[in-house]
């Protein structure tokens, strides 16, 4: 390919592109497929253990398929912070996740030069690797 002009490397990435997405439009599909016809027996197994999520992997049709429900779990940060203001600060360090940051575009408006040298010692930037793509 080190022989061919930009613009007919363009027409190839372009017709791989194209490929790649109607392989990912099918594959979808057949998960889709996959998961309406399996599921329910699958959901049932997984209940019956007395679990709501986690992993099995059984055969079906001579095929093994492995069926993954994964638990996302969400807090309140409200709540959170109310049941952190009424414990010591020891149990609040010991119990939470606690991060600091500050938004980027605050930063950029700050005006304050002094906060912002105290800032600054806080703060990284990193870059991610450059890339070259085709403009549409």
């Amino acid at each position: 390919m080190t022989n061919k002009t930009t613009a007919e490397l363009r027409k190839i990435f372009t017709d791989l592109d194209e490929v790649i997405d109607a392989a990912k439009r099918s594959q979808e599909e057949i998960s889709q497929l996959l998961l309406l016809r399996h599921s329910k027996r699958f959901q049932d197994e997984l209940a019956s253990s007395g679990k709501q999520d986690g992993e099995m992997t059984r055969e079906v049709d001579g095929e093994k398929l492995t069926f993954a429900v994964k638990a996302k779990v969400k807090w309140d940060s409200k709540v959170l912070q109310d049941i952190a203001s009424n414990l010591p600060q020891d149990t609040v360090f010991k119990v939470f996740k606690i991060e600091f940051s500050v938004p980027e575009r605050i930063f950029k408006a700050l005006t304050d030069d002094a906060l912002i040298t105290q800032l600054t010692t806080a703060r990284t930037v990193e870059y991610a690797q450059p890339k070259i793509v085709f403009a549409k």
